[in-house]
């Protein structure tokens, strides 16, 4: 097997973990953010904490103050520690997408190695300078994440007395490279 196909496969692998580590995390985010009859975990924690403040604001009056009690989904969460699993599933794929960003990382150092202490081969066209040397444009050295600057499209309002004009801010968005 080829380098590149060594890679094109690890890519693939790293490919299908990033979307078993997204279903992860969106299970996640939703046990989080529920809304509705049964609240997710931060819901709940801001109602306690409102019941709370409520409860030692009273505290001083006569008679019996009712708690807020957890949802059954909340409930269920803590005790079967949904969170933490969620969380060390997320933690060993991470580990995984790290291991293959290194084997891919290897492979082409060792393939750099190897072309420069052998000769160069005799390249008689331009798509065997590509199948050779690789096509331009290719991020070598980001380890599996890469950046992008987007303009901001915001347009501030003009006056009577000012003209409107367009933000001249520039975002710098981050993310993986997925190839």
């Amino acid at each position: 097997m080829t380098d590149r196909a060594k890679i094109d496969v690890l890519v693939r692998r790293k490919k299908e973990l990033l979307a078993s580590q997204k279903t992860l995390v969106d299970e996640f985010n939703s046990l989080l953010t529920q809304k509705g009859e049964d609240d997710g975990a931060i819901e709940t924690s801001r109602k306690i904490c409102k019941n709370l403040e409520a409860a030692i604001a009273t505290s001083k009056q006569a008679g019996d103050f009712k708690y807020y009690k957890c949802g059954k989904l909340v409930t269920e969460m803590e005790e079967r520690g949904t969170l933490n699993k969620l969380t060390a599933q997320i933690k060993t794929i991470e580990e995984e997408i790290t291991g293959i960003n290194e084997e891919v990382v290897e492979i082409e150092r060792a393939r750099r190695k190897e072309m420069v202490e052998k000769k160069p081969p005799m390249v008689g066209s331009i798509s065997e300078w590509f199948a050779t040397y690789g096509r331009p444009g290719e991020i070598q050295k980001t380890n599996g994440l890469a950046s992008e600057f987007k303009p901001n499209t915001k347009v501030y309002g003009g006056t009577s007395q000012f003209k409107s004009f367009k933000s001249v801010a520039v975002t710098l968005k981050r993310g993986r490279l997925t190839r």
